[in-house]
């Protein structure tokens, strides 16, 4: 990553998250993390694919605990539908609900479609990073 080195190999059991990291924002060198996660938590890894296990409704707020698998350190995340949108994107153009998704450190507004199976067709977080659908 950014032509550096990294390095993730958490370890999930019996309520505790174990591992090291490397990374490109942890210049010191290998991090070792052990933190106690609850029930339900979720690696920040897998959450833009479990989006499309929602069922996505109008006015549907969540707010869920993520492991940030770099750091070990467990977090509120929350997604918040904001309502029904259209977005073209590369691979086609399609009615989407736009969703906001916030973290600690950021805010994106996220474009799923609106018909399962709910798909993310683009991620955007204002001009500074833009992921999109391509065919």
């Amino acid at each position: 990553m950014q032509s550096k080195p990294m390095q993730i190999s958490p370890d999930i059991a019996n309520g505790r998250v174990r591992g090291t990291a490397l990374t490109p924002t942890h210049p010191a060198g290998l991090l070792s993390f052990d933190t106690t996660v609850a029930v339900g938590t979720i690696e920040e890894n897998a959450v833009m694919p479990l989006m499309s296990a929602v069922r996505w409704r109008d006015s549907l707020g969540i707010t869920f605990p993520v492991i940030a698998s770099g750091s070990g350190i467990v977090e509120p995340w929350s997604l918040r539908l904001l309502g029904a949108n259209s977005t073209t994107v590369p691979a086609g153009h399609f009615d989407t609900w736009q969703v906001e998704m916030r973290t600690s450190r950021t805010r994106l507004l996220v474009h799923v479609t609106r018909a399962a199976p709910y798909r993310v067709m683009s991620m955007i977080n204002g001009t500074a990073f833009k992921m999109q659908l391509v065919p």
